[in-house]
């Protein structure tokens, strides 16, 4: 745990906790191994506006939850945990704090995953205070290897699964898109997939995410619609510095869905019906480029040995409200 005390942290803040600037949004499941870490790099920020932090626990079976309450015993006025008593999901978890959030901007960050610059949200903040009409920005960050796999076979799978991912002086990065600060549109927020904005980099205004709440889809990809939300007026404001860490372990996202077709399948399947909604139901101008998107994904799956003709047909009937 962090040698610090509450005080400490928020001798320089400009204002009160009750109105807190960021929010820090952590979900977390099972992630006993890492959730200090996490935290230690929230409460290690320095800032001159208040923040609240946000850890939700999905019911975790391991000793998570009791971790997290030794370190809302010594940071009671910064840390708000919700330790629910049965697991709901990671979407409806992640809804549930996006929901109750109250800072002008949202700081994501999962419960495996960590910061690891001192600075990071008082820099990004500043810049997104640059950038009025930018809603969200976002940053590379370092991947950690986690996994019982060699580092050379680990870097050379990550390379070939994700266009996103790059090896630059020795290390794996993701999203080093270039070497200038710059704001992408959001029809490239929107085709470059989720693993163009890591998570554990994202800061977004929480007004322009609000319609989140109106989807009707359960689609565990929610913070790839928290880039496309957040980027659909302004872009996404991308800053070229690396101050965050998307750590690959054994019950991660990313080494559950390799080799697992059925889920990775059905993970695009909602991801695709989602966007649909999105593109249908929220913002009806952007419909066209939405459209392309979709028919690229849906041909992805059909396209696929595991998707049987009656599999696609019953997922072609599901999509058809959205683009009628």
């Amino acid at each position: 745990m962090i040698n610090i005390i509450e005080q400490e942290i928020m001798k320089n803040w400009q204002g009160t906790l009750t109105e807190p600037l960021v929010s820090i949004c952590c979900i977390t499941y099972n992630h006993e191994k890492f959730i200090a870490e996490a935290l230690d790099s929230f409460l290690m920020q320095k800032t001159d506006f208040p923040f609240e932090i946000l850890v939700y626990d999905d019911r975790s079976t391991d000793d998570a939850a009791n971790i997290i309450k030794k370190y809302t015993d010594i940071f009671p006025n910064i840390i708000k945990a919700k330790l629910r008593n049965e697991n709901i999901g990671a979407s409806n978890n992640s809804l549930d704090l996006l929901t109750e959030a109250s800072g002008e901007y949202l700081a994501l960050c999962e419960g495996d995953d960590f910061w690891t610059d001192e600075n990071k949200l008082q820099h990004q903040v500043n810049i997104m205070q640059e950038h009025p009409d930018c809603n969200i920005s976002f940053h590379p960050a370092n991947i950690l290897n986690n996994l019982n796999v060699p580092d050379n076979e680990f870097n050379s799978f990550a390379l070939n699964f994700d266009k996103n991912i790059k090896y630059i002086n020795n290390s794996l990065l993701l999203s080093q898109h270039t070497d200038t600060r710059k704001v992408y549109d959001a029809g490239t927020c929107l085709r470059e997939g989720g693993s163009f904005m890591p998570t554990a980099s994202i800061v977004v205004k929480r007004s322009s995410i609000l319609d989140l709440l109106l989807l009707k889809s359960k689609e565990p990809s929610r913070d790839y619609f928290v880039q496309i939300l957040g980027s659909i007026h302004g872009g996404g404001l991308y800053i070229n510095k690396t101050m965050s860490t998307y750590r690959v372990h054994n019950n991660g996202v990313f080494s559950s869905q390799v080799g697992n077709i059925e889920e990775m399948n059905n993970s695009e399947i909602g991801v695709t019906l989602t966007l649909a909604e999105i593109g249908k139901l929220i913002y009806p101008k952007l419909h066209k480029e939405f459209v392309v998107e979709i028919a690229k994904r849906w041909e992805r799956l059909i396209a696929k040995k595991s998707s049987s003709p009656f599999e696609s047909m019953e997922y072609f009937i599901e999509l058809h409200p959205y683009l009628s």
